[in-house]
């Protein structure tokens, strides 16, 4: 019996990619002798936690992206930071940064840096800015169709607009998912095109360049419009971004099925 016990330790050791969640329900089935929530276990994505989630701070460095009511770059690095900290607390999670505060960094280094940590998951985080002060609400990007992790793409992206909505946005176009496509605009130049979620993909154009590029689901998040008083407030102030960050984590654990951290 100890000789047994001896090698499933070291089974389980060697095989990493066992998931906590379910070794810790076939303990629990063998205590009590009730076997019928095995199968229950949720679908996880990868090898298993702790999951390698990449957080891309949107701009950076001399780059400032939209000035509104708020600068850019200063809510994507304090949304990053806040979601940082939430990840960091939680056993699941390995947060790695593709840029540090105040770098800059090419869209191709963002997606290498995520890409050499290994990442499961990417999240770029930016805010919107309209001309007009009017635009309000979340939209969020995901990888397309011609993207080989387009469907766990997807389902990131519809899982951030919900936990956004559940905070207390309005969502962007039909439910918050849209693509984003750069066509040849036969001048030598390209044109910026979105479409909604139900979309019938018939172009090769290509996305967002640090989608293209990342080589795990990856999606980009305007997370508000910095034009807006009422949008700004809620979603870009340092209150506003924590409630950002946490929506984000909140989207994760349930990507992975996890339980979120309470406190």
């Amino acid at each position: 019996m100890a000789a047994l016990a001896v090698c499933a330790i070291f089974v389980v050791a060697a095989c990493g990619w066992v998931v906590k969640s379910g070794i810790t329900m076939v303990m629990n089935a063998i205590e009590t002798g009730n076997f019928s929530t095995i199968g229950n276990v949720p679908i996880k994505q990868g090898n298993g936690p702790p999951y390698i989630i990449a957080l891309d701070a949107g701009h950076g460095g001399q780059d400032l992206g939209a000035e509104g009511i708020y600068t850019e770059v200063n809510v994507t690095e304090a949304t990053t930071n806040a979601l940082v900290s939430l990840l960091e607390q939680d056993a699941n999670y390995v947060a790695v940064r593709c840029r540090q505060n105040g770098e800059g960094m090419s869209v191709a280094g963002r997606a290498e840096a995520a890409n050499q940590a290994g990442a499961e998951l990417f999240l770029s985080i930016h805010a919107n800015f309209d001309e007009t002060g009017t635009a309000t609400g979340f939209e969020c990007f995901p990888q397309t169709q011609a993207s080989e992790t387009h469907e766990q793409s997807l389902r990131f992206a519809r899982l951030l607009a919900t936990q956004m909505q559940q905070a207390g946005a309005t969502l962007r176009g039909e439910a918050g998912v849209r693509y984003a496509f750069y066509e040849e605009d036969g001048n030598g130049g390209y044109t910026k095109v979105i479409q909604e979620e139900s979309y019938e993909f018939d172009t090769d154009a290509q996305t967002f360049g640090v989608l293209e590029k990342t080589q795990c689901p990856a999606v980009l998040a305007e997370q508000c419009f910095l034009s807006n008083e009422g949008d700004a407030a809620a979603f870009a102030s340092e209150e506003g971004c924590k409630a950002v960050a946490h929506a984000y984590y909140k989207a994760i654990c349930e990507y992975f099925g996890t339980t979120p951290i309470t406190g």
